[in-house]
């Protein structure tokens, strides 16, 4: 099932930004570029330019209390003599002699990045405009090489928001902000956002403009779409191959992954996928719900009475077995010799009958790995008894 009202929550209370940190980037950011249009690299800058996720629009709350990432490219005119190094090294001296940002500040290899603690992390990127005599119009500079790097942030920015077109309703960057949600708080597999934005948008053509209303009429239909799509480009590259950046060839993002990260990353897209269609194929409602848990967490659908009705309707008597023969619930579970059953799910009538609910070897939720092996409980041989799949790990993959 879809569940459309509960994907709007699950999206607007648990995987977007909040509004008021957008703003409170927007403001700082306006700060940050005033005070660099007054120090002393002001006669080069050119503009500002938000970059990455902050402009693609798929920023995500992130978990626990962890700060968000943002982008910032400065754009600047080349200065006579100078090499990568200077751009990067300067913008920092600015930084650092000011007595607002100086405890703020950190250095990577081809940004200055101000850390606003719990806040955000925005990284400001010097991009030199139109070096004389080179071919590419944008560059970023690689500090530890010392060397250029040609760039164009804004193009791809564009081609991003081209397929988010062709699938309508802003259905693709409603689908990053979860897919990054399930990397961010499962953390099963790594994936660069650029790289992750680039293989998802890969998977929508311009014939997805006719039909939108099979494969993107709604959010969780698109979510399955894209990947089911991916999922099938994937599993048809066992090998770790070169992707490019769709705007500009000659830049390789393969320097963010390595051969595990990617078997990784495509074991884990499959079993999604898997997920995905059993939930959204299901026509039991609370089953459906406890199926898209498996994928995004308790979060999901929070409010839904899923719980007590599947573990109590799971629940298996056990003949002649009088409650008032044992001391309590521990001491009846090992002398009837059930094993190791979970006894958190376990319930004892005060009756001369007595239901009790143990995980099975052939529970779909352990089989995939949805748990540690520390928590695949079993019963025992001389004691085995059916029952349905639990309601959820609480360490869902």
């Amino acid at each position: 099932m879809k569940h459309l009202g509960e994907f709007k929550t699950f999206l607007e209370g648990q995987v977007n930004l909040n509004k008021t940190r957008i703003e409170t980037l927007t403001d700082r950011v306006e700060t940050i570029e005033n005070f660099l249009w007054g120090g002393d690299l002001g006669g080069i800058i050119k503009r500002f330019s938000s970059q990455g996720s902050w402009a693609h629009k798929t920023i995500i709350k992130p978990p626990g209390e962890n700060g968000f990432d943002a982008d910032l490219l400065m754009f600047v005119d080349p200065v006579p003599g100078w090499t990568a190094n200077h751009y990067i090294l300067k913008l920092r001296s600015l930084f650092l002699e000011s007595k607002t940002y100086k405890d703020m500040v950190g250095l990577k290899n081809r940004c200055v990045t101000l850390n606003y603690a719990g806040d955000f992390e925005l990284d400001v990127v010097p991009c030199v405009v139109e070096r004389p005599g080179h071919t590419h119009r944008y560059e970023v500079c690689n500090r530890t090489d010392d060397r250029f790097e040609p760039t164009d942030s804004e193009r791809y920015t564009e081609w991003f928001q081209h397929a988010n077109n062709l699938a309508g309703g802003d259905h693709l960057v409603h689908v990053m902000r979860l897919i990054k949600y399930l990397r961010d708080t499962k953390t099963t597999f790594s994936c660069k956002s650029v790289l992750l934005n680039t293989l998802v948008a890969n998977q929508i053509s311009q014939a997805d403009i006719n039909y939108r209303p099979s494969y993107f009429p709604d959010l969780p239909t698109a979510f399955r779409t894209l990947i089911s799509r991916l999922d099938h480009y994937l599993q048809g590259r066992p090998d770790l191959h070169k992707i490019t950046n769709p705007v500009l060839p000659i830049e390789d993002f393969n320097r963010h992954w390595d051969h595990d990260k990617y078997a990784n990353f495509r074991e884990m897209i499959h079993k999604y996928r898997q997920w995905t269609d059993e939930a959204y194929s299901e026509s039991d409602e609370k089953q459906s719900i406890k199926k898209w848990r498996r994928i995004f967490g308790d979060e999901f659908a929070k409010g839904a009475d899923v719980l007590s009705e599947e573990v109590t309707g799971s629940l298996v008597p056990i003949p002649h077995f009088n409650v008032q023969r044992f001391r309590d619930t521990v001491q009846a579970v090992k002398l009837v010799g059930l094993g190791r059953a979970r006894l958190g799910s376990a319930r004892f009538a005060l009756g001369t009958t007595t239901s009790v609910r143990v995980e099975q070897p052939n529970d779909p939720y352990f089989n995939q790995g949805d748990a540690p092996p520390a928590r695949k409980w079993a019963a025992s041989r001389n004691h085995r008894l059916r029952s349905s799949p639990s309601c959820g790990s609480s360490h869902p993959i």
